[in-house]
């Protein structure tokens, strides 16, 4: 005989021996799970340790009504090689790969003695446990390694439990009460979907935003940023914690940006890139003088601006075929300067036309007003750039 054939054989009697339970046992209300398709499905698992799971009490009054069919024994636990009776049956939807273990326990073994397995979504046995009979505390432990569905194939993937005892015992008093934990740890780190600004100016607060991240079994504990740049030859890191946060770069430059992601089973995740800032923006300046009397060797201007700027100055005078001034001066700060500037020879009592250009340490320009001046009467006027 082939031995597919066999093995068929062996299933098809070991099924019909357990069919033939004494008619005393026999009960007219099955449990709702008392078959593969209509499994009790297990929800609202932490997944996060093995240690933390959900206790599904099973009492006698609903094991003794379960039956055996046809589906115990595709395919026969094979820590056991025979069918058992009186089964059970959960269904475990799995988010993400993670491990699941399935323990059962019984107030008294030498009376249930349980058979757990674990089927794969193509039916296929995964796990199998049994526990040791006549022994205090012995329980049936199936562990295994789960994982979501494929690509095409629905979502989320569903494992199944099916348990049953390994002897027919018969259903008299004082039957024992039966207990099925499932525990699951994700093992899966998060997935980090980040949301960085596009353009970005020193000094200036810009928002970084990942709480489009996802863990799909035992969720997002904690969000931890690392914002590095170079500052005097050094590299400066500072932190922030959360999934959205803000946060203002000092310099210009091509700098680091770390996320760390941590789930709920303390799975990490790690997203590193780079943001570029870079200052585009023209620096705002007042400008304003002291018109100069004829005689005067000196100028003196007044200049604000927004931050440090680089001022290029020219002052030409009616009459003269060389500037009086020819000069770029720096300015640091934002507070307000007055400076005096040596002119290359004494004003005469031609206008005088004053202008520049103002550009910050990043080279963005801006144009200063030009002052035209008449130094003997001090009357001038001045047109916006």
């Amino acid at each position: 005989m082939p031995r597919r054939a066999l093995i068929r054989l062996v299933r098809l009697l070991a099924v019909a021996c357990a069919c033939l339970a004494p008619a005393a046992a026999a009960q007219a209300q099955p449990p709702t799970n008392d078959t593969k398709t209509t499994a009790q499905v297990i929800t609202s698992l932490p997944w996060t340790s093995l240690s933390l799971g959900q206790d599904v009490p099973v009492g006698a009054a609903d094991w003794t009504d379960a039956t055996t069919g046809p589906e115990d024994a595709d395919p026969l636990p094979s820590c056991t090689g025979a069918v058992g009776f009186r089964s059970t049956w959960y269904a475990v939807p799995i988010p993400e790969a993670a491990v699941l273990r399935v323990t059962v326990s019984s107030t008294d073994t030498s009376r249930y003695q349980p058979v757990v397995t674990i089927l794969d979504p193509s039916n296929q046995e995964v796990a199998c446990g049994v526990a040791a009979i006549g022994k205090a505390g012995a329980t049936a432990n199936a562990t295994a390694y789960v994982t979501p569905a494929a690509a095409g194939q629905p979502s989320p993937a569903m494992y199944v439990v099916r348990v049953a005892q390994i002897l027919n015992n018969s259903a008299s008093g004082g039957l024992p009460n039966v207990i099925v934990n499932f525990a699951g740890r994700d093992v899966t780190p998060p997935h980090i979907v980040v949301h960085s600004p596009g353009k970005v100016q020193p000094k200036t607060p810009v928002e970084y935003n990942a709480e489009d991240t996802k863990d799909l079994a035992s969720g997002v504990l904690s969000a931890h940023w690392e914002f590095t740049e170079k500052r005097d030859g050094h590299n400066v890191t500072r932190l922030r914690d959360g999934p959205r946060v803000n946060f203002t770069w000092l310099s210009q430059g091509a700098h680091d940006v770390t996320l760390t992601v941590t789930d709920r089973a303390l799975n990490e995740s790690m997203y590193r890139f780079t943001t570029v800032v870079q200052d585009t923006v023209r620096p705002d300046v007042k400008f304003s003088l002291r018109p100069p009397a004829p005689g005067a060797h000196r100028l003196r201007i007044i200049v604000k601006a927004s931050e440090s700027v680089h001022v290029r100055l020219l002052v030409t005078q009616v009459g003269r075929r060389k500037p009086l001034l020819r000069t770029t001066i720096t300015f640091w700060g934002d507070s307000p300067h007055s400076r005096s500037i040596p002119l290359t020879g004494g004003v005469r009592k031609g206008l005088l036309v004053i202008g520049g250009v103002a550009r910050d340490l990043a080279g963005n320009a801006t144009s200063l007003p030009q002052f035209v001046v008449d130094p003997v009467t001090g009357q001038g006027t001045s047109a916006s750039p």
